[in-house]
């Protein structure tokens, strides 16, 4: 809602989902940040990147989660567009004026799932799992200090140095590095991780908050 906001893009919802009025839309130029929920989805970039594309000025997209989730602009170059890549201690950016013109090319869908987790709460717990198929065990690496869980780990492909040609290719295969601020008090000395069937389930024990007691009025 705050980029559509940012961008003067006049929308409501109804029964069906979110309907935009696009007829008086010009795309505005300005510096996006993808980090963890609620802030701007990480999930987002390669569809907002086209539209900022045709933004008149310049403009900026950074990913403070992925290590290297910025791949799908090495596509969107094979249609002629230009753009450079900052690397900083919060992560990986590019730059790019605009608008651009571009042509039509062959280009692969990345995927952008690398890394995808799901949160949950029980009454004594707080879990988080992560997918983590193509991932050995001893590839893995899970921290947490200040209520900041960090999973990171590489895919691996196995040997395919004999391949010639490429038929599809949309599979990641790599490092990649998922940073989540936990969303409830937690005792980090109490926590678990186990590595099954291609999915790695954190658990941590919750700090249990005292109930509201009654203060008497003197």
């Amino acid at each position: 809602a705050a980029f559509l906001n940012v961008q003067k893009i006049v929308s409501r919802y109804t029964k069906e989902g979110l309907v935009i009025d696009a007829r008086k839309f010009s795309p505005i130029a300005m510096d996006v940040i993808a980090y963890c929920y609620p802030e701007f989805q990480t999930d987002w970039q390669p569809l907002v990147a086209p539209l900022l594309l045709q933004a008149k000025g310049q403009s900026s997209i950074e990913d403070r989660i992925f290590e290297d989730r910025l791949r799908y602009w090495k596509e969107l170059s094979k249609m002629g567009t230009t753009s450079s890549t900052v690397t900083s201690e919060n992560g990986q950016s590019v730059h790019f004026r605009a608008p651009q013109i571009s042509h039509g090319a062959e280009v692969r869908a990345l995927d952008i799932r690398a890394g995808a987790i799901d949160v949950y709460e029980t009454d004594e717990k707080l879990v988080v799992k992560a997918r983590t198929a193509g991932v050995n065990k001893q590839d893995l690496d899970v921290s947490i200090s200040d209520g900041i869980l960090t999973i990171s780990g590489t895919f691996s492909s196995g040997d395919d140095s004999n391949a010639t040609q490429w038929h599809i290719q949309e599979c990641y295969w790599g490092e990649f590095s998922r940073t989540l601020a936990l969303p409830v008090a937690v005792k980090e000395e109490e926590v678990e991780a186990v590595l099954k069937d291609g999915v790695l389930t954190v658990s941590f024990n919750k700090v249990k908050q005292e109930q509201a007691r009654r203060i008497e009025i003197q």
